[in-house]
């Protein structure tokens, strides 16, 4: 199956209205492979409950 190989623009995902379940991407190097690598959303997350510089949760969880 072809890929359309597009350059990412965050600007993009203000066209949703509301977030999107799925996001597809593709990275050229010789170690992602040819391979388009999908991520999910499992999980919603209240901004003051992540620490802004590390991205990990307060709490300790992750």
């Amino acid at each position: 199956m072809a890929v359309t190989h597009s350059d990412f623009d965050p600007l993009l995902l203000e066209r949703y209205l509301e977030p999107p379940k799925h996001l597809h991407f593709q990275w050229d190097g010789k170690k992602a492979g040819d391979f388009v690598y999908k991520y999910k959303l499992i999980e919603k997350i209240e901004p003051h409950k992540i620490d802004p510089r590390s991205k990990k949760l307060k709490d300790g969880s992750d």
